[in-house]
């Protein structure tokens, strides 16, 4: 069974909803599937993120597609996401750590879950029978993987070199997907707002614990207080792209734009006060 790549729904009018109860679904899903007591004994599970999931869903909607089909690519998708997550922890690990049997141990796990969720996948995969989809995911994954051994293995040689692996990893999935079904109507979002939530998050972490894998590679290049600064004000330059993108979203795109609006201006809102206070 392949299905129809091009869909028309924006064209007939569809409208795509954000629906924040559904996400929760499937957040609540993807846990159920990892819901086991060795691996809960001693696994922490990489966060889900809503933000794909609702973006996914707004890629998905646009299409023909059943519901319960929409749901298996959105669940198919997302554990994938999910097994990179977890094998990037492993990468992520530090080398110092005092208990070496403990952080060995703990690699393997991350190793054995993100097979875990690779497996689950492509089970979903299989039951679509959508061998190109499988196709195209699988060539996302070796891209990302590709992408995160040049993030590692200290491969990069400018910021802008930063910014663009990163981008890249956080968004090709989504994109692929999207392109999978032709979808272009979130061109130009989707890369921009996954960055600009990845580097919100490491300013968080930052400010948490003072643990941030990009400020940590920008620290290489400039001084600390000038990282800082710099990771503040991409946040607020893409903010700013994001907002001339979101607004030409097409009426159907109406809920999405709403929400993406509405969580912008609150994120806009952090960054002048932290500005300010710098």
């Amino acid at each position: 069974m392949c299905h129809n790549k091009r869909d028309s729904g924006l064209e007939r009018g569809k409208v795509v909803f954000v629906n924040s109860i559904y996400t929760t679904l499937i957040k609540e899903k993807l846990y159920e599937y990892s819901n086991h007591p060795f691996l809960n004994k001693f696994f922490d599970l990489p966060e889900v993120s809503e933000d794909k999931i609702i973006l996914l869903q707004a890629i998905l909607d646009q299409t023909d597609l059943k519901m319960d089909v929409k749901e298996d690519y959105i669940m198919a998708t997302m554990l994938i996401q999910t097994a990179l997550d977890a094998h990037e922890l492993v990468s992520n690990d530090s080398e110092d750590n005092i208990n070496i049997n403990k952080n060995k141990r703990q690699k393997q796990l991350n190793i054995l879950v993100g097979d875990l969720y690779s497996g689950l996948f492509y089970e979903i995969l299989s039951h679509l029978d959508d061998i190109p989809m499988i196709n195209v995911l699988a060539g996302a994954i070796k891209e990302i993987n590709e992408r995160k051994m040049i993030l590692y293995k200290d491969n990069i040689h400018s910021i802008n070199q930063l910014m663009e692996e990163v981008k890249s990893i956080e968004s090709l999935l989504l994109n692929q997907v999207a392109s999978h079904f032709d979808i272009t109507s979130l061109d130009g979002i989707t890369e921009n707002w996954l960055l600009m939530k990845r580097l919100v998050k490491e300013r968080d972490l930052y400010q948490q614990n003072g643990n941030s894998f990009i400020l940590d590679v920008l620290t290489e290049r400039i001084e600390e207080k000038d990282s800082i600064r710099m990771l503040e004000n991409m946040i607020t330059r893409i903010a700013h792209i994001l907002e001339t993108y979101i607004v030409h979203l097409p009426s159907e795109l109406e809920s999405l734009k709403s929400h993406l609006l509405h969580e912008l201006k609150q994120i806009m809102k952090r960054q002048e006060i932290l500005l300010e206070e710098g």
